[in-house]
């Protein structure tokens, strides 16, 4: 197909459809749910419907839910101004639970009303919009005089989704539960007590984010009699305004590594690596921060993180501050003395955290283990990372300079990583300003190559000081950023409240070139 026709395609689509989630259907037992489509326009319109069915571990499959209106869910036909009750039959003696999506004519708009009929009461009835999907959700919820706050959380996408979970009560205590992961397209439903014990008996706000992916909701209220209302969410964007530290504003991130680095082009191999390296920090970002690294632009696989600050300056892609979490950090594994432990190295800013070990310390395929006793600003913690056992760049003796008008590819091969970080980036000086670019490839290990878009490298600035790296080691989930992570993989406790908003502790074998002649 020729590129006219996919821009006319894709025109068409942005100008007839569009999707609302309803993030709850129940059918059976004691509930029936009625979806309401309205055409708001003076022409024509027709909407489609498709259901998902929850089945374990909130995985759900495609769900062929009848309604007593119509014999199809498909192409439904609505005149100008119309409205359409469809009612499923709420009838079964078992209760089945899923979502469902609206994809509708422009205009076209939607919503459910739940229906509970309990043996010997009145039918009690709420109603929830249906809604387009989001990153980010806010969430009232009410946990005061007897009453309940329940949800439904979806994942839209076709991966699955890590969505971290931001809570402020009323008073002002803020905490971050455990991430919540949703497989594609997946659907869960809980209480806000029985899912988030900190809300328990409290009423406030609840934030829902994912890094990667959309996400939709629909809240519920309970009385102690078991009545029911529908509550509001709100669609957001941008970054969390919920942070771990108790501020509303700041992102914490965490990032740790055991990584062996060398530059003959892989590991094993008979010439000392340049480093064997244990370190890591955790950063406190303003929202602007953070922001520029995670609305870099993209190329295929590729984020082109460019940032530009006076030589006296800040760089604006950095931390506000690094947070303290103890006086050293103990790290146990092979080939290390009993009693290692990263030092803590105080800049201007906070401590970073460092290990440096001979080359050759640190043992292929490795385990390594990471403790924190507890500081003042991050409680302890214990996590563990494991090294590749084998990793080789083989067209590294090749890859002597980057041509900024040809794409770049590079080949790999190995054992024991499921991901490749490829690191093209430069720095320059002129004029009293720096000009830091770098363009980050994360990709499958799998893959054995991969090949640098042109556009990206293009964006790097000319120069006979930069530097490429390619680095193997396990996948931590969420999006690899240039200078941080949206894993979730190591959050750890924050003594101020809550947790850390996002991290890892990961092993990576890494080769390096610099200087490397940028042309």
């Amino acid at each position: 197909m020729g590129l006219l026709f996919l821009l006319l395609c894709l025109f068409a689509l942005g100008a007839s459809a569009q999707a609302l989630n309803i993030a709850q259907v129940v059918d059976g037992e004691v509930w029936q749910t009625t979806v309401v489509l309205t055409n708001t326009t003076s022409a024509p319109a027709q909407a489609s419907m498709s259901f998902f069915q929850e089945t374990a571990g909130n995985a759900t499959v495609p769900w062929n839910l009848s309604f007593l209106e119509v014999a199809s869910t498909q192409g439904i036909a609505l005149a100008p101004a119309e409205t359409l009750l469809l009612h499923t039959s709420g009838i079964a003696p078992n209760l089945t639970v899923g979502w469902g999506q609206v994809t509708g004519s422009v205009g076209v708009v939607a919503y459910a009303i739940f229906t509970k009929r309990p043996a010997g009461l009145p039918a009690q009835v709420g109603t929830s919009p249906a809604m387009v999907s989001a990153s980010r959700i806010l969430v009232p919820f009410d946990n005061t005089n007897n009453n309940t706050a329940s949800m439904a959380l979806i994942n839209t996408s076709a991966t699955p989704v890590t969505v971290s979970v931001n809570i402020r009560t009323t008073g002002g205590t803020v905490t971050q539960p455990a991430p919540l992961n949703v497989p594609a397209m997946g659907h869960s439903a809980f209480t806000f007590p029985g899912q988030f014990g900190a809300t328990a008996g409290q009423s406030g706000l609840a934030e829902f984010y994912t890094a990667a992916g959309s996400i939709g909701a629909l809240a519920l209220n309970f009385n102690q009699a078991g009545s029911l209302t529908t509550a509001p969410v709100y669609n957001e964007n941008g970054p969390p305004i919920i942070s771990g530290s108790g501020s509303a504003s700041n992102i914490t991130h965490a990032g740790f590594s055991v990584s062996r680095v060398n530059s003959v082009g892989g590991f094993p191999t008979v010439s000392p690596d340049l480093a064997d390296i244990i370190s890591g920090q955790i950063g406190s970002f303003s929202p602007a921060e953070w922001s520029v690294d995670t609305t870099a632009p993209t190329f295929d696989s590729c984020t082109v993180l460019s940032v530009s600050y006076p030589t006296v300056g800040k760089d604006p892609s950095t931390p506000d501050s690094l947070l303290d979490a103890g006086a050293s950090l103990p790290v146990s594994g092979p080939g290390l003395p009993q009693g290692a432990a990263l030092a803590r190295v105080a800049i201007a800013k906070g401590p970073v955290y460092v290990l440096s070990s001979a080359s050759g310390t640190l043992a292929l395929g490795g385990t390594y283990t990471l403790t924190g006793n507890g500081g003042t600003q991050v409680a302890s913690f214990n996590t563990s990372a494991t090294l590749p056992s084998a990793f080789t760049v083989t067209n590294w003796a090749s890859l002597t300079a980057i041509n900024r008008a040809s794409p770049l590819t590079i080949n790999w091969t190995g054992t024991g990583f499921d991901l490749v970080v490829i690191t093209a980036s430069a720095s320059t000086t002129a004029n009293s300003t720096n000009n830091n670019v770098s363009v980050t490839c994360p990709v499958a290990g799998n893959l054995g190559t991969y090949t640098i878009p042109q556009a990206a490298l293009a964006l790097l600035p000319a120069t006979a000081n930069g530097t490429l790296s390619v680095a193997a080691g396990k996948n931590p989930g969420g999006t690899v950023l240039a200078l941080a992570s949206t894993s979730q993989s190591f959050t750890p406790g924050l003594v101020g409240g809550g947790s850390v908003n996002y991290g890892f502790f990961e092993g990576f074998l890494s080769t390096v070139r610099n200087p490397l002649v940028i042309q």
